[in-house]
């Protein structure tokens, strides 16, 4: 669809207009314009180019909706948090290598934090929780079950990214695409197993080349940070259900069940 969309696809392999990375049933799509833009300034262009079909057009108003409802996610988080709403779909226009796996990373781990909190259900061990390494955090959340191990794999690979990038004065001007190219053919296939999370004949093969990965890492990390982030988000709802399961039933215990139900206000 002459390049609407950008993103990255199973085996990583750039296509020139609509790319994905796919695992399984799951895909994410990075949107460089919301779709509803991109129509826009498709049915208003005059020139002599292709126009978009309608099922083309149908097809980019839903991902649009999709993306809408992925963000609303988002926001709950970023709420908990207590970061901006929409301050994590902004991070993928920082333009400083240097401060935007700096930006990424503080967020992968402010949220891991905040979900090992609501673990517990103990506020005061936020303190506790934050001053840990990532990944000590990432080794209670499997100890308590709340994170999937391909979750846990990419969000291991992003704290990995930064310490080795952030952490040397020299990349303050650097560029992540120098960093990955920089890395060994191990190192580069341990990289892009755990952030794609790849697994057994999946992976990359050793006699691969990988140099081209280089020109879309950054989005990459992007990309793939998106789904440890929203299976922590989603995980932060289903908490506020229980809370208000839980509610419920105390009133119901203490009052009994009105005819109607119970009102919300």
């Amino acid at each position: 669809m002459r390049g609407l969309v950008v993103a990255a696809t199973g085996r990583l392999k750039w296509q020139p207009s609509l790319e994905k990375i796919s695992k399984k049933s799951t895909t994410f799509v990075i949107y460089a314009l919301t779709a509803s833009k991109r129509i826009e300034a498709e049915m208003t262009h005059n020139s002599d180019e292709e126009k978009l079909t309608e099922e083309e057009i149908q097809l980019l108003a839903e991902r649009e909706e999709r993306h809408q409802r992925r963000l609303k996610l988002f926001a709950t988080l970023e709420r908990r948090m207590g970061i901006p709403e929409g301050f994590f779909w902004s991070l993928r226009m920082e333009r400083d290598d240097w401060a935007y796996i700096v930006k990424l990373s503080v967020i992968c781990e402010a949220a891991l934090t905040h979900m090992l909190v609501l673990a517990v259900g103990n506020n005061r061990l936020y303190d506790h929780f934050s001053d840990l390494t990532q990944s000590r955090r990432l080794e209670l959340a499997k100890q308590l079950g709340i994170l999937s191990d391909a979750d846990r794999h990419t969000l291991s690979a992003i704290a990995q990214v930064r310490n080795s990038f952030a952490h040397r004065v020299e990349n303050l001007t650097g560029s992540l695409r120098d960093y990955f190219l920089s890395r060994t053919q191990e190192q580069k296939i341990d990289l892009i197993s755990k952030l794609v999370q790849l697994e057994g004949t999946d992976k990359p093969k050793k006699e691969e080349d990988l140099s081209k990965h280089a020109n879309f890492f950054r989005l990459q990390l992007f990309a793939c940070c998106l789904r440890p982030i929203q299976s922590i988000a989603n995980f932060g709802l289903e908490f506020d259900k229980g809370l208000g399961e839980e509610l419920e039933w105390t009133l119901r215990d203490m009052y009994g069940q009105p005819e109607n139900g119970y009102q919300k206000h």
